[in-house]
Formats: C-alpha cells, sequence, structure tokens
C-alpha cells in the first residue's frame, strides 16, 4: 500500500537512535507485528532512498493481509507515542488511514478487508491514540481514523459498496441505528476517563467524530425527525455538559472547534438535552465569539483563528435559525442579529478568513428573514428580534434602516482591499465589477474557492443580497405595514393581475425593508449637490460618437468610497423592486441617470466609480420600467464612452515601462 500523503522529511525531533522497544506487544491482539520491525518499516517508508521506501511498502502490505486489525492498532500506538519522532507518527497514521479506507469503504469482491466487527476495537484503540497524541498533524490523522471506524458499516445499507454521509437509512433488518456506536464508545470513554479525557487534546476531535454522522436525518424524505436515541446520550452525558461550555473559551482554536460540534449535533436534530438553557447558553457564546472578534479587531489583534471561530459561531446560529426557530424567542433574535451586525460592521478587515465569516453573518441574516415568514409566534419573535422590538411600521423601517446603515453600507462602499485588487489585477478587476450580473455567479465561486478570493465580490455581494431579500420581504401581517390595495371600479378583470402585483392589476404596496433602503439611498443624495442633467445629442448617440461628459461634482462632494457605494445600494433596490412588480418609475430612473450614471461611467475620476456606475447602467436598465428610446441610447453612449476612456492608472501597474 502506497502511502498517498508521506514526506521525505527529516524530523526535527527524531531520537539520535532508533527506539526499539517503546511498545509493548498488546495481549488483546495476538498476531500483532513486531515492534521492532514496524518502527524499522515506517522509517524506511520516510526514507530518500526508493528501494528502501518500496521494499518498506511491501513489508506493510504483507502485514496488513496478514492482520489487518493488528496491524491498524499497532500503527495508532505508533502514532500517538511521544517518543517516537514526527516523521515516524506521520508516517504510521498516514498507513492507518490509507488502511482503514481501503478496508471499510472500498470493499473488494470477496467483501471488506477485514470484518466490521473488528471496527470496535480499532475504536477503542484510535479513542486512546487520539487522547494521547501530541499536536501536530499526526493527530489530525489518528482522528480521520477514529471517523472512519466509527462509519456507518456498509452492511448496514443492504450490502451496498459505497457510502457516504449523506446516506438515509439502515437496512430494513437492522432495527439498531449504525450511527449509535462510535457515539455510545466515546459516551463510555468519558465515563473511565472524565477528568483526563476532557482536558485532552483529542477530546473535541473524538466529540465531533461521533457527532458528525448525526448532522444528516437517515430518512432524507423527512422533514422533521425525533433524534435518536444515541444522539441524546451523547448529547446529555458528553456535548451538553462539556463541549457546550466550551464555545465560550478564550481560546479561539478550542472555540471554533466546540462550536462546529455543536453545529454538527443540531444541524439536523434538536435533542431533548439541548433544549432550553443549554440553547441560552449556545446563544450567549454565538454573541461572545463576535464580541471577542469585534474587541479584537478594534484593537489590531484579531486573528485568522478568531474569525474562523466567527464563522463558526454564525453558521451554527443559521443552523438554528433554519431548523429550529421555534425553539428561540425573541432575545434570541436580538442575540443572534447583533452577533452578525458585530461581524458585518467591522471596519475593513484584512484577514483572510474575513469575506466568509461575513458572507456568513448575511446568510445567516437572511435566514432570520425566512423566520419571518413562520407561523406565530416564531414570526413575531424573528420580527422583534430584528427590528429591536419595534412596536409600529415606522419604528420598524427606523430599525431596518439603521440596520442597513451599521452592516450593509460599510461592504457597499469602496474599501482599501478593492484598492489592492485594482492594482492586483485590473482586467480581472474590471470585468467582475463592470460587466453585470454576468460575472457575478462566477466571481463568488471564485472568492469561495480560494478562501477570500481575488475578487472582492464575496462580502460585498452578501450584504447587497441581504439588502435585496430584506426589500422583498414583507412586513408582519395586520401592522400597517402592507396596506390592502384598494379596488378600482373601471378594473373589473380578474386576469390583468401580474406576476408579483397584488390585488386586480396593481403593484404590491412597499416593503418596510424597501422604505428603510430607499431612505438610506435618498439620503446619501440629499448630501450630494443639485446638478444640471446634462443630456447627449440624439444624432451622436445614434451615430456611436464618444459623449463629451464631466465628471460629476458628486463625486467630490460625497467622496469615491461613498459615492461608489450609492450606485451599488441603488442597483440592489432597483433590482428588489422589480422583482417584487414594483420597478422604479421612468422619471425617477431618467434623473438618476442623467444626474449620476452616465456621468460617472464616462468621466468618474475614480475607476472603482466608473465601474460601478457601469454596472448600475448594465443592470438597473436591464428591469426598468421605462421604454424611452432616448434613455437607452444615452445609456449606450455613456458606456461606449467609459469603454474607450484610456485611465492613467499611477501606482496601479507593477512593470515600469522605460522604453
Amino acid at each position: 500500500m502506497v502511502l498517498a500523503d508521506a514526506t521525505n522529511v527529516v524530523a526535527t525531533d527524531a531520537p539520535s537512535a532508533t527506539a526499539t522497544k517503546t511498545m509493548s506487544q498488546a495481549s488483546d491482539v495476538p498476531n500483532a507485528p513486531n515492534t521492532e520491525k514496524l518502527v524499522a518499516a515506517l522509517d524506511d517508508v520516510a526514507s530518500f532512498a526508493a528501494a528502501k521506501r518500496d521494499a518498506a511498502a511491501a513489508k506493510l502490505d504483507a502485514a496488513s493481509a496478514k492482520d489487518a486489525p493488528g496491524l491498524c492498532i499497532a500503527l495508532l500506538r505508533v502514532a500517538s507515542d511521544r517518543a517516537h519522532g514526527s516523521a515516524r507518527r506521520l508516517a504510521a497514521g498516514t498507513f492507518a488511514r490509507n488502511l482503514l479506507r481501503k478496508a471499510f469503504w472500498t470493499p473488494e469482491k470477496d467483501g471488506a478487508s477485514f470484518p466490521d466487527a473488528s471496527r470496535a476495537p480499532i475504536r477503542v484503540a484510535a479513542l486512546d491514540a487520539l487522547c494521547a497524541a501530541p499536536d501536530g498533524p499526526s493527530r489530525a490523522l489518528i482522528a480521520e481514523c477514529l471517523r472512519l471506524a466509527g462509519a456507518v458499516p456498509a452492511s448496514a445499507f443492504g450490502g451496498s459498496s459505497h457510502f457516504t454521509d449523506r446516506a438515509s437509512s439502515s437496512s430494513p433488518a437492522s432495527s439498531e441505528d449504525p450511527r449509535a456506536d462510535l457515539a455510545l464508545d466515546v459516551c463510555e470513554h468519558l465515563a473511565r476517563h472524565e477528568s483526563s479525557f476532557v482536558s485532552s487534546s483529542g477530546f473535541l476531535l473524538a466529540t465531533h467524530a461521533a457527532a458528525r454522522p448525526f448532522q444528516y436525518f437517515r430518512d432524507a424524505a423527512t422533514a422533521r425527525e425525533a433524534a435518536p436515541e444515541a444522539l441524546e446520550t451523547l448529547c446529555g452525558k458528553v456535548i451538553a455538559p462539556h463541549v457546550v461550555p466550551m464555545c465560550g473559551s478564550d481560546d479561539a482554536r478550542v472555540r471554533r472547534a466546540a462550536l462546529k460540534v455543536v453545529f454538527r449535533a443540531v444541524r439536523a436534530y434538536m435533542p431533548d438535552a439541548l433544549r432550553g438553557e443549554a440553547t441560552r447558553s449556545i446563544v450567549g457564546s454565538i454573541s461572545r465569539s463576535t464580541l471577542i472578534l469585534r474587541s479584537s479587531s478594534d484593537e489590531g489583534t484579531a486573528s485568522e483563528e478568531d474569525w474562523i471561530a466567527a464563522k463558526r459561531a454564525l453558521r451554527l446560529a443559521k443552523a438554528l435559525v433554519t431548523r429550529h426557530a421555534s425553539m428561540l424567542d425573541s432575545s434570541a433574535f436580538r442575540s443572534i442579529v447583533g452577533a452578525c451586525v458585530g461581524v458585518a460592521g467591522v471596519d475593513d478587515p484584512t484577514a483572510d478568513a474575513a469575506d466568509a465569516a461575513v458572507a456568513e453573518a448575511f446568510a445567516c441574516l437572511e435566514s432570520v428573514l425566512s423566520a419571518t415568514r413562520e407561523p406565530e409566534p416564531t414570526r413575531d419573535a424573528a420580527w422583534a428580534g430584528l427590528t429591536d422590538f419595534a412596536r409600529d411600521d415606522a419604528q420598524r423601517v427606523s430599525a431596518l434602516k439603521d440596520l442597513i446603515l451599521q452592516c450593509v453600507v460599510p461592504h457597499a462602499n469602496l474599501r482599501a482591499r478593492d484598492e489592492d485588487r485594482l492594482a492586483e489585477d485590473p482586467e480581472e478587476y474590471a470585468r467582475v465589477n463592470a460587466v453585470g450580473d454576468a460575472a457575478i455567479a462566477d466571481a463568488i465561486e471564485e472568492a469561495l474557492a480560494d478562501g477570500g478570493g481575488s475578487s472582492g465580490v464575496t462580502a460585498r455581494g452578501a450584504a447587497l443580497e441581504f439588502a435585496q431579500a430584506l426589500v422583498t420581504t414583507k412586513g408582519p401581517a395586520g401592522d400597517g405595514a402592507e396596506p390592502p390595495a384598494k379596488k378600482h371600479k373601471k378594473d373589473t378583470k380578474k386576469d390583468t393581475k401580474k406576476d408579483g402585483e397584488d390585488g386586480e392589476g396593481k403593484a404590491p404596496p412597499p416593503t418596510p425593508g424597501e422604505f428603510a433602503l430607499k431612505e438610506v439611498v435618498d439620503a446619501i443624495l440629499a448630501e450630494a449637490p443639485k446638478e444640471k442633467i446634462e443630456k447627449v445629442g440624439k444624432s451622436a448617440a445614434a451615430a456611436g460618437a464618444v459623449a463629451t461628459y464631466a465628471a460629476p461634482a458628486a463625486e467630490a462632494a460625497l467622496g469615491a468610497s461613498k459615492y461608489f457605494g450609492l450606485f451599488q445600494l441603488a442597483a440592489a433596490l432597483a433590482s428588489a423592486q422589480a422583482q417584487r412588480g414594483r420597478a422604479a418609475k421612468d422619471g425617477a430612473m431618467r434623473q438618476f441617470c442623467q444626474r449620476h450614471a452616465f456621468p460617472a461611467a464616462a468621466a468618474a475620476e475614480s475607476p472603482h466609480v466608473a465601474a460601478a456606475a457601469a454596472k448600475f447602467i448594465a443592470d438597473a436598465l436591464a428591469v426598468a420600467k421605462t421604454t424611452a428610446a432616448a434613455l437607452l441610447r444615452e445609456g449606450v453612449a455613456a458606456l461606449i464612452a467609459a469603454i474607450e476612456r484610456e485611465w492613467d492608472l499611477k501606482g496601479f501597474n507593477d512593470d515600469d515601462d522605460t522604453d
């Protein structure tokens, strides 16, 4: 068996002489390999000599064919023994992981390499090894071994040779949950070694491996399902008393691991052991994770681990809101919204993990918006948390406006990362930020793929998507947010209702979110000087001539950052209004385009503003409720002027032209 990821690296902490008797022969493993020969083979596996590596791999393959379970247990003991060097531990963990992967996940024609009955001793050995293993890559390999040994056996799925974590149910012949074995092993291990197990560095890894199989329903067609007995036992004995308190740890690494364990436990089910006080403690830990990040960011000490922990906390919050909203009260919703705003409102984060955490914050906020469509009292609790217990529609609009100003506007505005990304790749920046909706989906995928991306749209795109969702979410019924449409005597046809319209041929009333976002956009416009509209000659535009525009005075008055954000917010508002059948009026769209969008695209001083204005023209005019040929011709002329404009990007080019 070839080691897939073994490295030919000489360990810096390797002992000067080979430890020949560091492990005793296990009495419960009758055919366990000779320790001295095993250690020598592992050292040869990491050798620089190809002949030694091949010979060692052949010896290990022969040993696995003779007694695979015994070899696996012996390898786990070597991988967790501090007396061995890191290279030897890494080789042992890698070979054990590959052996289990081959044995349990890719069975041969005649069955697995060794029977499923051998899983139990391997799970026990992996648990012992995980608790004793020092920090490093070998410990992660041991955790993977534990997960493989605790995976649902193929025999529980009607003899299927392929198993994934998304498998839905065991075979009809099996009355027991095959996911229970590892969970009960962890509980039993805790009962025997409580203090040492909980304080060990492998405790959270072992608990995560036990909770992971429960993140999906056994019956994928079931919308709700009672928590399995094994999960209840795991939560009652391990997760609730020990893991939940760790979610508020000051150590970001401990905090992120504990939050991930709880996330796996509640992603599908809501165990009784995690209801009530445990849920309130989890929500409090989510808020604490974001508060720690906010304070660290203000002091300039926020680390990647802090951002990752915040992302884990928000992902857990999203799971609670999405799957178990009925378990949350208004105070819990308010805490979750506050946590999202705390992450999204961090001033221009520069960490690589920041974009992913901010995107998770807005995804969680969208989940809260979805909860406002649930039956009472969940709907009322979600609205109370989202609008800070607003009593009427006016207060609700004011609260949503503050929410937009706190977390959406900072990401819509121009940020330092945009300057960096323009300098890094001007063509890619233009493709992402100026060509409209066509490139947004690809850009988001690229940004998520490289952990933050170079396109700069992950956090901003998530913020603007939340703003659009806010506009399209109806307010609470019966509170004056959506008055019924008046009937018109002349309009007696019942089939004149269009998609997205309420009433007979009449557009639906504005939502509180639309009022709030429109107030934000109008407030920014009110700060800009009132300029005369510069019209383009019809003949020149029709002929495709480059129009002559003057730079808009609003750019200097508002600043490039705020003016850039204005176009982002205005485009989100126009798109959401069109989605609800409330496209912007022809006169308002014409005035905004002629005063701001066209001049900015053709003559703005900042390339960022020009790109944002060009994107607005491409997107907004596509959904605008206008058929004015003159306005469309002006838009085309402005885009032509923007395309043919020559930019002097001083400081943006890395290559100096000395010719």
